[in-house]
């Protein structure tokens, strides 16, 4: 697949905001959902604004071509970045994911991030709360946020009607990632994956593991067995009081669906055995989050990173304690 050098082309950067009535909105969400390094970018696509208007921006990106797949793509074009929805014909199920593709990439080759949203909401409004949009807006990465079926995903013991209805969410997310790495612009695959969306990222790297650089873990843990056939890197991020993961073994284990999930740090000790990792992590803490980081014999990494309390909301930090998006992307940037 060509893609246009783009990394080339001038640096554009957003006109402020231009209804008055919005600045309090605008701000909170900018005060929430900032990410480090990204100064003067909108944190949210709410500080953006959608429509071809935007002159000047580079073209959506045409869909590799491949026997298994349609595109059907409605670009938006705004000045940092072009949102395309496309579909993926699986198993005669037509399914639907939006690509965030920045106008001008800082290098020439980024990293792609598939993001797998959680129980009962659109890509779209993953994307307005998680925090990741100011990496497409300002060419850092490019961020694919594919659509569960009715808004869920089969994790297995779990969730929605995807599980009920036997839907094929391993193979889908499969070929996203596939397309993403016959993409020579891009330089890694990242499957990030929150609550339900989590469970089935877990599926997909436990099935192929060798399709995805590293795997990120939001609130979930395997909603089946889960054995991974080689190893990758883990990034997991919990909260110890989360109603709906156990953290470890100081309380009951969850049981979904007959199937009994593995803690948090069962979790992460099942993984650092797997890499081969270092008995003695690196240890880091700022405000109320504590990340765990073990260099392992593959050149791959396990980190878990700890919100003190918490909940089974997206950890959108502030004062002293990184967000989750933060998080996420230092440890992309980190490198193995």
């Amino acid at each position: 697949m060509t893609r246009a050098p783009r990394h080339r082309q001038p640096r554009r950067w957003p006109l402020p905001a231009a209804v008055a009535g919005a600045l309090t909105v605008l701000v909170v969400v900018l005060s929430i959902l900032a990410l480090p390094g990204l100064d003067g970018r909108p944190s949210s696509r709410l500080a953006l604004g959608k429509g071809p208007g935007n002159a000047g921006a580079a073209p959506a990106r045409k869909p590799p071509t491949t026997p298994t797949s349609t595109a059907s793509p409605s670009p938006v074009v705004t000045t940092g970045f072009t949102e395309t929805t496309q579909t993926v014909t699986i198993a005669g199920l037509a399914r639907t994911y939006v690509t965030f593709l920045p106008a001008h990439p800082v290098a020439a080759r980024i990293p792609a991030l598939v993001v797998l949203h959680g129980l009962g909401v659109t890509p779209d409004q993953e994307a307005g709360r998680d925090g990741l949009i100011p990496l497409a807006f300002g060419g850092d990465a490019e961020l694919i946020y594919p659509a569960g079926f009715q808004q869920s995903w089969d994790g297995g013991s779990c969730c929605g009607p995807a599980q009920t209805a036997g839907i094929d969410d391993v193979s889908f997310v499969a070929t996203l990632l596939h397309q993403t790495q016959a993409d020579p612009a891009l330089s890694g695959s990242y499957l990030v994956g929150y609550s339900n969306g989590g469970k089935v990222a877990f599926r997909v790297a436990c099935a192929d593991p060798s399709l995805l650089t590293a795997l990120i873990s939001i609130h979930a843990v395997p909603g089946t067995a889960c054995q991974v056939g080689a190893p990758v890197s883990l990034l997991m991020v919990a909260a110890t009081k989360d109603p709906r993961v156990t953290y470890d073994s100081t309380t009951p284990a969850h049981v979904v669906g007959g199937f009994k999930e593995a803690t948090v740090t069962a979790q992460v000790t099942a993984w650092r055995s797997l890499d081969v990792c270092d008995g003695t992590p690196v240890r880091q803490t700022s405000g109320e989050l504590t990340a765990q980081t073990w260099r392992c014999s593959a050149a791959t990494r396990v980190e878990l990173a700890t919100y003190a309390g918490g909940d089974h909301t997206w950890p959108v930090g502030g004062n002293g304690t990184p967000s989750a998006a933060e998080v996420i992307w230092a440890f992309v940037t980190s490198g193995p």
